[in-house]
């Protein structure tokens, strides 16, 4: 009866769209402009940096939203913005002040549960074969981002529309410092046994203080910057993700035995001074500003470190590579997989106009990605300095981008380098050939080239050409359960806590036995079951 309801709620609010705009003011069209200006209110994301071109430019107001008034005549209204913006969301929700259109993480699984069981949320696949352009429908063509299951009702309706996350995105590399490894006569390493070798000399003929770690992660797998993952994946285990088991059973990766080896390999490397001694006390900054400052010369991140190293720009001679290490005996690098989004742009039930989502995705990042050139003409400045997309789009972080952008922006940026030109330009657009030539000008002369050039050769051709031989395990579930909103802190807490008691040696490397005991005793069994659950 509440689903039926809710059918009824929106059928409702269709026909008083239609009975209270004409034709030509709902538009339900891919790119039409209104007659009459639209007005859309969202709330943001605080963020300090955004790197407009003109920093005089809000996240309300910019070259992007205006492109979106002068083309579509839509006014976009940033009601707020927050630091705490899941916090926020959840309260403007408890209040019944929605925005009428919002970005919601997937890791607030069970507030859209709230908002959707509640009639809260428009169907917005209902209005998708009108209003999804031709850009979007290639996205969702290109892997399976329409199907979110976990995000969509069992009669196919879609209450939000998915970002895309890249199948190999996020996978730690191994980031070197290709002098430094010419200065001690090593090659850059491919197995963990060289690993180690590098470690070793870096500490005692370049005096690297070590291999820098998260200090709140530290194995934790795609999407954290300076963890060790990497090693935790060559024993066979995933941590911090929920994966099948032998028997088809989905388990938590941290619990599993290779990553007991994993951290037995760390604790052993941070008393031979090949890890940072200080690494648990050090933010992200912090280990960026190591490895920039020449203090280390190893480091895991994945292919986008190099929009956080620009630094390393102004020191001379230094030349960087980043590699899959270290490798499986076949020569394949074992990565956890992604899971297909970790946000959707959603739209309040009873605004008049949802069709909005839909358009001003299209315009974005049709924009964005060169299609649609004249308004990539006009955002240029912006992209050129590195503008954060999520602050100068109206929808946030919801990234609209094909499954294959990486690689397809690393092969352009390849034969540029290796050829001194783009034999067939017609088989990237605008975004993929700006990048690729950035990265040609670095490459044939480095001391003359700018940090956006540093930039686009270390991201597009060196880290992001790395993507071949990948042994990919994808997540079972990556999601929330009921008895997680109050289990888990407590959960990932007692496991932050003992992976850093064992690397430091506070704890013997057995303590993990005693980790997984408390582990499945303090509710981690009650999780588990209700993941295996959902699952089936």
């Amino acid at each position: 009866m509440k689903h039926i309801a809710r059918i009824l709620a929106v059928m409702l609010i269709l026909l008083s769209v239609m009975g209270t705009a004409s034709a030509e003011e709902t538009d339900l069209t891919p790119y039409g402009a209104y007659k009459d200006t639209v007005v859309v209110t969202t709330g943001k994301a605080y963020n300090a940096n955004p790197k407009f071109a003109d920093p005089n430019e809000t996240q309300e107001d910019n070259v992007m939203t205006r492109v979106i008034k002068d083309d579509l005549n839509i006014d976009v209204q940033v009601l707020w913005e927050s630091d705490t913006y899941n916090q926020k969301l959840a309260l403007e929700f408890a209040s019944g002040n929605l925005p009428d259109m919002f970005t919601l993480n997937t890791s607030e699984y069970l507030l859209y549960r709230q908002m959707v069981d509640n009639g809260y949320l428009f169907d917005l696949g209902s209005i998708y074969d009108q209003c999804a352009g031709d850009y979007m429908r290639y996205v969702y063509s290109t892997s399976d981002y329409r199907e979110v299951k976990a995000f969509t009702e069992p009669d196919g309706a879609l209450y939000g529309l998915p970002g895309a996350n890249y199948d190999y995105g996020g996978h730690p590399l191994l980031w070197v410092r290709q002098d430094w490894l010419e200065d001690v006569g090593l090659e850059a390493p491919k197995t963990l046994e060289e690993l180690e070798q590098v470690l070793i000399a870096f500490r005692d003929q370049k005096g690297s203080v070590g291999l820098t770690l998260n200090s709140t992660n530290p194995l934790k797998g795609w999407g954290v910057r300076y963890n060790a993952n990497a090693i935790a994946e060559f024993f066979g285990a995933h941590p911090c993700s929920w994966v099948r088991d032998e028997n088809g059973k989905v388990v938590y990766g941290s619990t599993q035995e290779g990553t007991k080896k994993a951290l037995e390999v760390l604790a052993r490397w941070y008393q031979e001074g090949l890890i940072d001694k200080e690494f648990a006390t050090r933010t992200d900054a912090a280990n960026t500003a190591l490895f920039v400052s020449g203090q280390t010369g190893t480091v895991y991140s994945s292919w986008s470190l190099g929009y956080h190293i620009t630094g390393l720009h102004e020191v001379e001679g230094c030349k960087l590579v980043a590699v899959n290490c270290p490798l499986q005996e076949d020569g394949s690098y074992n990565v956890i997989g992604v899971p297909p989004t970790t946000n959707l742009l959603c739209v309040r039930a009873d605004y008049e106009h949802p069709e909005v989502a839909y358009k001003l995705l299209n315009i974005e990042f049709e924009g964005y990605r060169g299609i649609n050139e004249s308004v990539y003409d006009r955002i240029r400045e912006d992209v050129d300095n590195g503008v954060a997309y999520y602050a100068m789009m109206p929808t946030g972080g919801v990234n609209m981008e094909k499954n294959t952008a990486l690689t397809d922006a690393a092969a352009a940026a390849k034969e540029a380098v290796e050829t001194g030109k783009i034999a067939d330009e017609s088989l990237y657009n605008a975004y993929e050939l700006s990048v690729a030539y950035s990265a040609m000008k670095y490459a044939q002369d480095p001391a003359n080239a700018e940090a956006s050039n540093f930039l686009d050769y270390y991201v597009r051709y060196v880290s992001s050409n790395t993507f071949d031989n990948l042994n990919v395990t994808y997540p079972a579930f990556s999601y929330t359960t009921e008895s997680m909103a109050d289990m888990w802190p407590s959960l990932e807490a007692l496991e932050q806590t003992t992976f850093l008691k064992i690397i430091t040696g506070e704890e013997p490397v057995d303590y993990f036995d005693t980790f997984v005991t408390q582990w499945y005793a303090q509710g981690g069994q009650m999780v588990t079951d209700e993941v295996n659950a959902l699952v089936k």
